[in-house]
C-alpha cells in the first residue's frame, strides 16, 4: 500500500540516513530535499524523512475501518510467469469494499462477494490511482497525515495524493511518467 503525489520524484540509491544517538533526525531541510529530488537522474530512497508522519501508522485494516463500506474499483490480473504485460485494458475489474478485498487477500478458504470468481492462487487485485481526496471526501482530517511539505512541496498534503492497494503479484507494467516527478511513501508491504 503506497501513497503518492503526482507533483513530486520516486524515492535505488540511499539518500541521508541521519540517525544520531538512537534518535531519528531528518537529514534534509525541505528545501534541500526538493533540490535533491529535482536533480535526480534515477530513483532514490530517502531515509528518516517520514518517521513522524501520522500516515506511518496506516494499515489496510485501519483504512478499511475509515472507509467503512466505500466501494473501490480493483483491477484483476492473472498471476503468471511470462513477461507479457497486463495493461489496464486487458484486465477485468471488480467493485468491492476494502474489507471485502482484505477477506479475499487474507482468508482464501471462504471467498464470497465480488471476488468469488477470482481464485486467489491465480489472480492478483490492484486498486490503483485512487485519489485520496475522493476516497476520503467525508474524512478530510486524514489529508493531514501525509506531509509532502517535508520534501519541499509547500502546501501539499494527502489531498493531492493517490493511494495504491494491491495483493501479492499486483503490478503496473514498466513505464515512464513524463510529467514532473513522483514521490512514493510506502506504508505497508513492499514495492519493487
Amino acid at each position: 500500500m503506497a501513497a503518492g503525489s503526482g507533483a513530486t520524484t520516486a524515492a535505488g540509491a540511499a539518500v541521508g540516513t541521519g540517525e544520531e544517538e538512537g534518535e531519528y533526525v531528518k537529514p534534509f531541510t525541505p528545501e534541500k530535499a526538493k533540490e535533491i529530488i529535482m536533480s535526480l537522474q534515477q530513483p532514490a530512497v530517502f531515509y528518516n524523512m517520514v518517521f513522524d508522519w501520522p500516515a506511518q501508522h496506516w494499515t489496510a485494516e485501519h483504512l478499511s475501518k475509515v472507509l467503512h463500506g466505500k466501494q473501490i474499483r480493483f483491477r484483476m490480473g492473472m498471476k503468471s510467469t511470462d513477461t507479457v504485460p497486463q495493461f489496464e485494458t486487458s484486465c477485468n475489474y471488480v467493485e468491492a469494499t476494502l474489507e471485502e478485498f482484505l477477506t479475499w487477500n487474507c482468508d482464501h478458504s471462504s471467498i464470497s462477494g465480488p471476488f468469488i470468481d477470482y481464485d486467489y492462487s491465480k489472480f492478483w487485485a490492484y486498486a490503483d490511482y485512487k485519489y485520496v481526496v475522493s476516497l476520503f471526501e467525508d474524512k478530510t482530517d486524514i489529508f493531514q497525515d501525509v506531509i509532502w511539505s517535508d520534501f519541499g512541496f509547500r502546501g501539499r498534503n494527502g489531498r493531492e495524493s493517490t493511494l495504491w492497494i494491491g495483493s501479492l503479484g499486483a503490478h503496473t507494467p514498466c513505464h515512464l511518467d513524463s510529467y514532473g516527478c513522483n514521490l512514493v511513501f510506502q506504508v505497508q508491504g513492499r514495492k519493487r
